[in-house]
This record gives structure tokens, sequence and C-alpha cells, in this order.
């Protein structure tokens, strides 16, 4: 041990900056070399981003063949019909076109996971096994349109009525809806008679509803519906020029609400209405030349209950019209929806109507068919359910929209590309949907998956409602300003180092708006609002985030971040500990006069390379073996002459024991004492020599440890 290391070892709390300044150095350098290693990981992460990139995946893939419908409800096959009616199933996901047709003619079927159902021309209705085995099974009753889902099967009736049975079904079936005359005659009038007042106008001919005058008037009150309206539809037989039904509801009753002739009418919403002409604003009471009438001001157009006649013998009618038979008719109360297409999944059964409005009721039979969707006024030609997650329709535009399954969310673009859809159905098991367009094309769509480059989704707006302004930035799109591509875009996305973003919305130069030119990103993790926007594109960013690298990549620039933060702490204490080790430095050299000048010289050493203290403080103290060295000599001579003693009195105790016939008990004794001499000089050499090397080992193990 050298005098340093002897010193520290006797006065350890003087020298603790000494030993901690050698502990910093052993920790600095083990996270420079961890430093490292993360940037040769993340430098091979760029490197098989850029040259080994992948294509985005995803998106519409043709498959062969041609169908009018086609179903997905099933877990392992597609089925579908073409235009002949004719049959075929195909493996999923079908993409070799392997398909297989089965005999048999049916205008519709929906597939399922253990039966395939449908119905042929004449509205008979058949069952076979999902994989396409034991042929059809005929199935009692009538149906024009056929769904199954959640252990029940429904079909729509006669007269757009609806049944369920439950599976295994045979033919049980139980009625769950059955529509009644949708509308009520309320009022007639004839240009034959003007015999109308207050007091008759509200209960004429009330038996007769075929006569030429004829009211229920008072009686509105009753077709009230549950959202608080009264549905009403005017027409005009008889007159080629208003050939089509005004249809239109609205909150207030005309005929007791007498104070607002020429006021607002609560609660108006058109549904119908190809005539707006002469102020146009719903029916209110008028008690003048009429008993009522639909325009805004004291106008007596769209009149109810002429007291006189207008022009030559005419009642008024439409946007200026005279016509000659005025009819109102009431929505009912209780009517339910004709529906004419079905749709299941395992908890409801959803409908079109022959409205084209989208309904839904509980899959087992319970409850009643309530409108769905949001809104739940939109049109739909189809309806599908067999997704488990969401609900598709096919819009007037032959546009694919979807919703959840509660219809809680918005109706949005399922898709930007696809056009001339006729009927779409989604896979139960994945986010795969089917469908088939107006020319029998058959296409899957699976979700679309960034790549290694960016892929650009156009007509396409992210953030959808969730900017208030341009120029303004919120929690999930930050503005990254004006760009004059969207290839500029991009790129202030990739240089943005405080943010990392999931895709960029760019807004063409021609949008007609604000938002013209303005490039906005899209935080990673942050909320968004997908729907269909002319001139505007999403680009999804390479492997999910703008961060060169990808997860991973961004991964490993954290952690190579916290490495750096912990080498600059441990700089920082390096610097302060060794500020400490000078003091000590100093002293050390208070020290001199015991330990002579080659302490120094040492000193000096410690000095000039604090990064190297590690070896200096291992190094032998020169000095102290100077000042000892005689002592040391003199000590050697001694252990040297009591050696070659050892060895004579050993060659003569072998001798004498050689030689004697006889050995005596003092022979013993002096061998037995010799003996013991020589075991205790020799365990001492042992305990000492041992201890030195298990304290070289131990050393060497703290070292490596810090």
């Amino acid at each position: 041990m050298s005098f340093v290391e002897e010193l520290v070892k006797e006065t350890p709390n003087k020298y603790n900056s000494l030993i901690e300044t050698r502990v910093l150095d052993r920790s600095l350098e083990l996270k420079v070399k961890q430093y490292n290693a993360l940037q040769t990981e993340f430098d091979q992460i760029v490197r098989d981003a850029t040259v080994n990139a992948k294509p985005p995946s995803g998106g519409w893939n043709r498959i062969g063949g041609g169908l009018k419908q086609i179903s997905s409800a099933g877990k392992d096959f597609l089925w579908g019909v073409n235009r002949y009616d004719s049959i075929y199933t195909c493996k999923k996901p079908c993409d070799d076109s392997n398909w297989r047709q089965i005999g048999g003619s049916l205008k519709q079927l929906t597939g399922g996971d253990d039966e395939v159902w449908g119905v042929n021309s004449v509205n008979d209705i058949y069952k076979m096994n999902q994989n396409g085995t034991g042929g059809w099974s005929h199935i009692g009753g009538k149906a024009s349109n056929v769904s199954q889902g959640g252990g029940y099967v429904w079909v729509v009736g006669g007269n757009n009525s609806t049944y369920y049975c439950r599976e295994p079904c045979n033919g049980e079936w139980s009625l769950a809806s059955q529509p009644s005359d949708e509308w009520t005659l309320v009022f007639r009038q004839t240009n034959d008679n003007w015999n109308w007042n207050k007091n008759n106008g509200g209960n004429r001919n009330i038996d007769k509803n075929a006569a030429g005058n004829y009211s229920q008037l008072e009686n509105l009150e009753k077709f009230r519906g549950s959202d608080g309206k009264l549905t009403f539809k005017m027409t005009y037989p008889g007159n080629s020029n208003l050939s089509s039904p005004q249809i239109w509801k609205q909150t207030s009753n005309p005929w007791t609400v007498r104070n607002n002739r020429n006021g607002q009418v609560d609660g108006y919403e058109a549904i119908s209405v190809p005539y707006t002409g002469d102020q146009w604003g719903g029916l209110r009471w008028n008690g003048g030349p009429c008993l009522i009438s639909g325009s805004k001001n004291n106008w007596w157009w769209y009149a109810i209950g002429s007291f006189r006649p207008y022009g030559n013998n005419s009642i008024p009618g439409a946007n200026s019209i005279q016509v000659s038979k005025t009819e109102l008719y009431v929505k009912n109360k209780t009517n339910e929806p004709s529906i004419v297409q079905l749709s299941c999944n395992n908890n409801y059964v959803y409908g079109v109507d022959t409205n084209k409005n989208a309904w839904r009721r509980p899959i087992n039979g319970s409850g009643k068919w309530e409108k769905f969707g949001n809104p739940n006024n939109w049109k739909f030609y189809w309806i599908n359910a067999s997704n488990n997650k969401d609900v598709f329709a096919i819009g007037m535009s032959r546009w694919i929209y979807k919703t959840d399954i509660d219809g809680k969310q918005e109706w949005t673009r399922a898709d930007n590309v696809a056009a001339g859809v006729a009927t779409v159905s989604g896979d139960p098991e994945s986010e795969d949907f089917y469908i088939t367009n107006t020319s029998d094309a058959i296409y899957r769509h699976t979700p679309e998956q960034a790549g290694g480059f960016w892929q650009d989704i156009p007509n396409e707006n992210y953030m959808y409602g969730m900017v208030p302004a341009v120029g303004e930035s919120t929690n999930d799109f930050k503005y990254l300003g004006k760009t004059n591509d969207l290839d500029e875009c991009k790129l202030k996305a990739v240089n943005d180092k405080k943010n990392e973003y999931s895709s960029v919305v760019y807004t063409s130069k021609d949008f007609d708006g604000s938002f013209k030119s303005s490039c906005y990103g899209n935080i990673k993790g942050g909320n968004k609002t997908p729907k269909y926007q002319n001139k505007i594109t999403t680009s999804l960013a390479p492997n999910g985030t703008s961060r060169l690298g990808g997860e991973k990549g961004m991964k490993i620039l954290k952690q190579m971040k916290k490495k750096a933060k912990e080498i600059e702490q441990l700089v920082k204490n390096v610097e302060n500990k060794e500020l400490g080790a000078t003091n000590d430095y100093k002293i050390l050299s208070n020290e001199r006069k015991t330990t002579g000048n080659d302490l120094d010289i040492l000193l000096g050493k410690l000095r000039k390379d604090r990064i190297k203290i590690n070896k200096l403080m291992n190094r032998p103290d020169v000095e102290a073996v100077n000042e000892d060295g005689y002592d040391r000599q003199l000590s050697n001579y001694i252990i040297y002459f009591f050696w070659i003693l050892i060895v004579i009195i050993s060659i003569g105790l072998c001798l004498h024991l050689l030689n004697s016939e006889s050995v005596s008990v003092i022979t013993y004794l002096f061998v037995a004492i010799w003996l013991l001499i020589l075991c205790k000089y020799y365990y001492s050499q042992i305990i000492y020599y041992g201890g030195q090397t298990l304290n070289y080992v131990s050393s060497v193990m703290v070292d490596t440890v810090n």
C-alpha cells in the first residue's frame, strides 16, 4: 500500500474528494459508453428506415368476379349473388378470387358462422350450412329480405312487415312490426262549397272521409309525435302543376293556436318541400278569408277552408297557383316504419324503410323501432351491421358512410375513393369491409397503414371542425404556417424538434376560404375528426411519426436525451469534486515535513492529470521507500540468516534420525517443537499474502462496478 493510500486510510474524512472524484470518473466513462451505444443503434434504425423503407399498406383490393350483392357476415366465407341470381361462395379473404358456385337461385342472402340464409325471386326462404355443404333447406313463410345475427333471423314480410325467429329457426316466425296507414286525412275542400267557419271547420262529415268536404282538424293533437311535433302532408289532387306532396313538421297546432296569423310557426321543419313561394312557412290560423293559410304574412295562399272563391272559382294553392281541391294529411303517431332491408349484429337489428330512413331495435324483438344515426334524418339505399364496431350505409350519392353501432358518432365517409357503391358488408372479426358497385365489381377494403413513406389521402380533413380559425393551434393540431405545397408542409413537420406528429393536414391554394395554403400537424396521440372535404389533403407520417426512425427511434432518442442529462450532471459533479480534491492536495502538501520531497512530485502529478487520478492513487510512494530502506535491508539479512539456520538444522535432524536405531523421547520432543515453529511461520506468510490477494481482487471488482 502506497503512502498516499495509507494516509487516506488513516484520515478518510480529510480526503473524501479524492475517492469521490475517482468514482465519478468511472461513472462518467460508463455513461459515455452507454450513450455511444444508443447513438449506434439509432443510426442503424435510420439507415433501415431510409434504405429498407416499406410502402404503406391497406386500401382497396379488387376481387375477381361480378356480384350484385355480397355478405361477409360469416367468420370464414364470403357469399354473394350475381345479376342472374346465381349463388357463389369464397374462402376469406378471397384474394385468389376462387369463387365456387352453389346450386340454386337467390335474389338476396346473408352469411353467418353456422348457416347462410337467402330468399329467391318468389320470396321463398332457404338456409344452408355456411361452408356450402348439406344442400338448401326450405323454411316456411315468405320474405323479400333476410338477415341473421345474435342468435336470431329477421325477415321483411308482406306489406313491409318485419318478423323474427330464434335460431335454429324452422319457420316459427314472430311478428315484430306491421306498418299501418302512414297518413290520416284530416281535411279536404272542393271548390263546390264555401260554407266554412270556425264552428264547423274542426268537425265536418267526420264519418264520411270520402266526402268532397271533410274535416277533423279538432283531432290534430291526437297525432302529435314523440318529438312533440305534428307531421303534415298537403296535396292538390288533379293539378299537374302541383303534383308533388308538401311534407313538413311543426310544433304549433294551426287549429288551436290563433294568435299568430302574421307571426312565427313554432318548430317548423321542412322534410320534402318543393313549394316555397308566397312566403311559405308552415300552417297558421288565418280566420279571415279562410280558416288556415301557409303564408307568413296576411296572404291566404296554401289555404285550408276558404270562405269564398279566389279568382276563377278556385282555392288559393301553392306558388300562386289556383286549385280546385285541397287535401291535408297528418302522420299517424303510432306508425311503424315500412322496412325494406335489414341487417343484424349481435345486439340489434337495423333497417332502411321506404323513405330511406335508418332504424334500429333490439335483436330479440323487444322494444320498438327507433330512428338511427347522427343525424337520424339522413337517407340511405343500404345498411349493414355485420361488423361488431361500425355500421355502414350507402348514401344517396352512392358513397359509403359509417357510424358506431349506437349511432352516437356523426355519419362520416368510410372511404373517400369508392363511388357508385351498391352494397357493403363489414367483416365481423376485423376492420375490413367488402363492397359491390353498380357495375357488379367486387372490392375488399383493409385499414390503411402508414409505411416508411408519407401516405397522402386526398380530399380528407383530419381536423374537421377542430380548429376555430386559421393560425390558431389546439392541443390536437399545431399550426405550422402557410406553405406552397404539401411537400413543404411535410418538411415543416419533420423539422419541428419540439413536437411529434402522426399526420399533417394541408389545404390547397385554390381552396375557397381563409385556410388555403395552411399547414397543420396532428400531435402524436391527439384527437382527430376525419371527414371528406374537397381540396384538403391529409398525409400520414412514415411509420406513424414525423420523427426520423419511427416509434423505436423516438424511444432511443428519449433514452439518449436522458443519458445526456446524466452525463451533464456527472461532469458538473466531477468539476466540483476535483476542486475539493485540489484542496485535499493542499492538505497533503503540509505533510511534506514527514514524507520528503518526493511527495511534492507526486502531488504535482495529481494536479496536472486529474482525469488519471486513479492511477496516481495506486502508485507506490517513492519517498517512503527510500526513508525506510535501511531498516528493510537489515530485516532482510536477518531473515536470510534464519533461513540458512533452518536448512542446517533440518539436514542434521534428518541424518540423526537415519543413523539411529532408536530415537529418544527428547528427540521426538525437539522434532515436534521444530515442526510447530515451521508451521507457525508458514501460516503467517499464507495469511499475509492471502490478504493482499483478496484486497487486490476487491479493489478491481469495485472499480468495474463503478
